[in-house]
């Protein structure tokens, strides 16, 4: 079993990582990628939007948005989050649920976010969509904007 041996340290150690101002910014974000199944590759466009709370190198944002495959047809409205840890470059998780032409829609996957001018972010992502009961590879570019 592990002790703490000085709590009072730990404790300002984690009140001087927190000490900063969180900050919340909205991001609006649109994609273009691909989104392949069996051989078969789609256009795929998306656009999302959010609050981000940023504290310190801690990002974590709610978001909400709409994706379609232009090849397909497939069209889907979802709400789900990001979490992001860094500073000028960001990777993250992500993961949304909402609903689709054919029924449910899921998606989950990695991102990296990179932001050289201040209020522009660019990245990619990978990810694996789910419309209805057909399961796609994602790869996507972004860009977005903060304010």
């Amino acid at each position: 079993m592990t002790t703490l041996r000085n709590p009072a340290l730990a404790t300002v150690l984690i009140a001087a990582l927190f000490a900063g101002e969180a900050e919340a910014k909205t991001k609006l974000n649109a994609e273009l990628g691909i989104a392949t199944q069996a051989g078969e590759a789609s256009t795929e466009l998306a656009v999302r939007a959010g609050p981000s709370l940023d504290l310190l190198f801690l990002h974590v944002r709610p978001e909400i948005g709409a994706r379609t495959l232009l090849d397909t047809g497939e069209v889907a409205g979802f709400i789900g989050g990001r979490f992001g840890v860094g500073t000028g470059v960001v990777p993250s998780l992500f993961a949304h649920g909402g609903t689709g032409t054919n029924g449910g829609y899921w998606d989950a996957g990695l991102g990296v976010d990179v932001t050289f001018i201040p209020k522009l972010e660019f990245g990619a992502q990978l990810a694996t969509l789910g419309f209805g009961s057909d399961t796609y590879l994602s790869m996507t570019l972004h860009g977005g904007l903060s304010f």
